[in-house]
């Protein structure tokens, strides 16, 4: 090596390893986007047709809330916090056989922790609202219990 590239190396690589570090934390952040979202659709999936399978409102609120605790615990921490459920009915004013019911998972998935450029403070792409829905149809040959 002659005198003149002297600390060509160390020059390189302090430009080199800020690129590289944010590029490592950008596909953290898009794995945590896509873990959540999958999780989630996966959950709406399974709570709406466990849902449509019970015969009593109050036995499908604990299909959907055994479906949900579930989910919760492989969802990020954010999310879990955040984790809130709605379901409605359409068509129908009750829980009634051949409805459709539409049960909607949403939470606040949050990219702070990564501390990436504009993540910081409010304004900034740092949390981003996730809702998946998924709509099923109560079985109109069961019998339905009030």
């Amino acid at each position: 090596m002659s005198r003149d590239e002297r600390g060509t190396l160390s020059l390189e690589l302090s430009i080199i390893a800020p690129m590289l570090l944010l590029m490592l934390l950008m596909f953290i952040a898009f794995g945590r986007f896509g873990q959540a979202t999958g999780l989630l659709e996966q959950g709406v999936r399974d709570s709406a047709r466990s849902a449509t399978q019970t015969r009593s409102p109050a036995e499908m609120w604990q299909a959907i809330d055994a479906v949900e605790r579930e989910v919760a615990t492989d969802l990020p921490s954010s999310c879990r916090q955040s984790l809130r459920t709605d379901v409605t009915y359409d068509g129908a004013a009750s829980f009634d056989a051949g409805t459709f019911v539409t049960v909607t998972y949403s939470c606040r998935l949050s990219f702070t922790d990564l501390m990436l450029p504009g993540s910081a403070g409010s304004g900034g792409w740092a949390d981003r609202d996730v809702t998946r829905s998924f709509t099923s149809r109560l079985d109109p040959n069961r019998g339905v219990y009030r």
